[in-house]
C-alpha cells in the first residue's frame, strides 16, 4: 500500500451520507499519515474522529471504503466527485440489493428489500456543515 499523502496536505474527504444517493464531502489537513492509516482535522483544527486510508481510496468503491480522501478540491469539483460517487453507491447498492432477492428467502424478505431500493434516489452532493444544520 503507498502513500499519496504526508502531513500538513489540504486534502477533501468524501463520505456516504445515507447509503441511498447522497454523498457529503468536508475540507481537512492531514495530522498524521502512516502506511496503513491517516488522520485528518478540520479546517478548525479539530480531529475529524477516524482513520482514513492513506492510499485515498477509490471514489466508485465508496459504499466499500465508507470514504474517500482526495487532494484538496474546490467546493465545485468536490459537488460534482460527490455525484460521481452516488452515482456509483446508487448502482453498487441495486446490485447488492438485486443479489438479496435472487437469494430466495422469501416474499416478507423480498418485500423488504424492495423497500430499500425504494429508498434510494438520484445522486445528490453537499458540504457536511450544510448537511447537519439541514437535519
Amino acid at each position: 500500500m503507498t502513500t499519496k499523502f504526508k502531513k500538513g496536505d489540504a486534502v477533501t474527504h468524501l463520505a456516504n451520507w445515507d447509503s441511498k444517493g447522497t454523498v457529503y464531502y468536508y475540507h481537512a489537513t492531514v495530522r498524521s499519515c502512516g502506511k496503513v492509516q491517516m488522520l485528518l482535522t478540520y479546517e478548525d483544527g479539530i480531529d475529524t474522529g477516524g482513520h482514513h486510508q492513506p492510499d485515498g481510496g477509490d471514489i466508485l468503491k465508496i459504499r466499500h471504503y465508507g470514504g474517500v480522501t482526495m487532494h484538496r478540491l474546490t467546493d465545485e469539483e468536490a459537488e460534482a466527485a460527490c455525484l460521481v460517487a452516488g452515482a456509483a453507491l446508487i448502482a453498487s447498492q441495486r446490485a447488492h440489493f438485486a443479489h438479496c432477492q435472487a437469494g430466495g428467502h422469501g416474499e416478507g424478505y423480498n418485500r423488504s428489500i424492495q423497500k430499500d431500493i425504494d429508498a434510494l434516489h438520484e445522486p445528490r452532493a453537499g458540504q457536511r456543515d450544510d448537511l447537519i444544520n439541514a437535519l
